[in-house]
């Protein structure tokens, strides 16, 4: 009898019911024989490339596997076969002859899928031309974090049912401070499909501090990140104008105001923003800090992929004559978390 409903490291097997099929199957892929079979027997592998995978295995997929070809479903109808990966890295499982995939009754891929690392699956061949998966989880769960400056594609693991995606703007950098200082400069913005954070404002030598990122997209939360500290004029020989504070992220750590006579501190959680130079002189103005970027988070169903850019934090502006440079802007910042039930 072919068995699933596995615990992976215990090898706790139970006989398949029909409840545990996928619902939305075409009733001309069932073939007749697809409760049979027999129990699955543990196969440990670590060769490369792993061929001719046969229904009535379990294959424990251990470090140096990379790919998986599968014989054919056509000579294996109701035959039942599982993998975990163990490898550390991703596996490819082919199909050959151009098989079809198909989970929750739903095409999700032809030829070919991924097997991320730690996830496991079983599934059982309809003796046409397609795999059924009836069974699949990951060990941990799975996603990505990125930090600024980046930017690339995701592709979600297979099974996903939703995403929990948080995404930060880049911090601006605090201004320099002194006659011919520099602005601090401006956060990069990330982006994940519809969502964006935006990276904070440019932060003037003599000016307000830097205004925060904006964010837009989020289904659960929209934040603006906090503007950073404005200059101070210190009008007497004795004065004390310190720099202008870094705005604070969703996750806090602008940077502090810094004493006469000093530059500004870094940023220091994601996305905040650089502290500016304190007063070059007595009688001087000191410099503004850098805004935070902007925060949203949103829980949304997964797509078969999604670009990402994750923005780069600010540099602080150099230092004028006789004056002291701002602080660099915290980089932006991606979290994604994959939930399968």
């Amino acid at each position: 009898m072919v068995q699933t409903r596995f615990a992976a490291e215990a090898g706790d097997f139970r006989p398949i019911v029909v409840a545990d099929l996928p619902s939305g199957i075409p009733p001309s892929l069932l073939t007749p024989g697809f409760l049979s079979g027999t129990g699955l027997v543990t196969t440990v592998v670590s060769s490369a490339t792993v061929s001719g995978a046969a229904p009535g295995s379990y294959y424990n997929l251990q470090p140096g596997v990379t790919t998986v070809n599968l014989a054919a479903a056509s000579a294996n109808p109701g035959g039942m076969i599982g993998f975990i990966n163990a490898t550390g890295g991703n596996v490819t499982i082919n199909a050959l002859g151009g098989d079809a995939f198909f989970l929750n009754g739903t095409l999700f891929g032809v030829s070919s899928f991924v097997l991320y690392s730690r996830q496991s699956v079983v599934m059982y061949a309809n003796g046409v031309t397609a795999w059924f998966l009836v069974g699949m989880a990951p060990i941990v769960p799975s996603g990505i974090a990125v930090n600024g400056p980046a930017s690339g594609t995701w592709v979600p693991p297979v099974g996903t049912l939703w995403l929990d995606v948080q995404l930060v703007g880049g911090g601006a950098g605090g201004a320099g401070s002194g006659t011919g200082a520099g602005n601090g400069g401006a956060g990069g913005d990330t982006i994940f499909g519809s969502m964006t954070a935006n990276g904070a404002g440019v932060a003037g030598s003599i000016a307000p501090g830097g205004p925060g990122g904006g964010a837009s997209g989020g289904t659960w939360i929209n934040s603006i990140g906090g503007q950073g500290g404005g200059s101070e004029l210190s009008t007497v020989a004795s004065g004390d104008s310190p720099g202008g504070h870094g705005g604070a992220s969703f996750y806090g750590g602008g940077a502090g105001s810094t004493a006469s006579g000093n530059p500004g501190t870094n940023g220091q959680a994601i996305g905040s923003g650089g502290g500016g130079g304190a007063e070059a002189t007595s009688t001087a103005w000191s410099a503004a800090g850098g805004g935070a970027g902007g925060y949203c988070r949103s829980i949304i169903s997964p797509l078969a992929s999604f670009n990402y850019t994750v923005g780069g934090g600010g540099a602080g502006g150099a230092a004028g004559t006789g004056g002291f440079a701002g602080g660099a802007g915290q980089p932006g910042a991606l979290r994604v978390i994959a939930h399968f039930q």
